[in-house]
């Protein structure tokens, strides 16, 4: 795929997410690709594990960007969730995309064959455990289950590779007062853990840091990334953070 198919393709998913979800959804997401999540990432010929992906939105923007092959991970996709399992076959349908899989399983079950030059974890770090997630920062049983799950990670990352994991971290202002956000009312804040806690864990495992970002408002381009995509004011925000984490080679 040449450098102008992969922005056509981009443009056409962006055009479906917001037939999908409407023009701001689309914008929002064009910026948080290109700008927090995978500003310095290059997916071409990339093959790429979503864990957690739900309908495959980032598996799909992978595609678009040229990866190889795309496996999503959506343990949800199974039994009764017929809804995310048509959501993702309507995407690959209307992008006529083949490699890109969703595969209903946790990723404590998934054993591959080969590695990943990029394993991506988007609001779901916290989901693979949520009992030892809450507790992760200060019981040693808690932490041995997530040691193991960032084992595994090691293993399935391809020496050079990528982890990426985006979350809400618990040090918030809301999470502090006990009540919900206005911004995101879904977020359960003792569930999740701050950035230190995961890049820990990933250090333990033989990853080092690449970048810690924090989010900021699609609608302020880089001016506000520049004032708000900052711990401090995400603490009053989403205290949502991007860790770009990778192998040694």
């Amino acid at each position: 795929m040449n450098t102008y198919d992969e922005k056509e393709m981009l443009t056409r998913f962006c055009q479906l997410i917001e037939q999908e979800q409407g023009a701001k959804a689309a914008r929002g997401f064009r910026w948080r690709v290109e700008h927090y999540l995978f500003p310095d990432i290059d997916l071409k010929n990339k093959r790429f594990l979503d864990i957690g992906g739900g309908s495959g939105t980032y598996s799909f923007y992978a595609a678009c960007r040229g990866a190889r092959e795309i496996v999503c991970l959506e343990p949800e996709a199974a039994g009764s969730s017929a809804g995310m399992r048509i959501a993702f076959q309507n995407r690959a349908m209307q992008l006529n995309l083949s490699n890109v899989v969703l595969l209903p399983k946790k990723f404590q079950e998934y054993e591959p064959e080969g590695t990943f030059e990029v394993l991506f974890c988007h609001n779901a770090i916290n989901h693979l455990d949520e009992e030892a997630t809450t507790c992760l920062h200060k019981d040693p049983q808690a932490q041995q289950v997530y040691q193991a799950i960032f084992q595994k990670l090691f293993r399935l990352c391809s020496p050079g590779g990528y982890l990426i994991i985006a979350d809400a971290s618990r040090h918030s202002l809301y999470g502090w007062l006990g009540i919900k956000s206005p911004l995101t009312p879904t977020i359960e804040w003792h569930k999740h853990q701050p950035p230190e806690v995961w890049e820990k864990l990933a250090s333990q495992a033989g990853f080092r840091r690449v970048v810690l970002r924090w989010r900021s408002p699609a609608s302020l381009g880089r001016i506000g990334q520049l004032l708000i995509g900052n711990r401090l004011i995400n603490f009053f925000l989403w205290a949502h953070f991007c860790l770009t984490l990778q192998k040694p080679g």
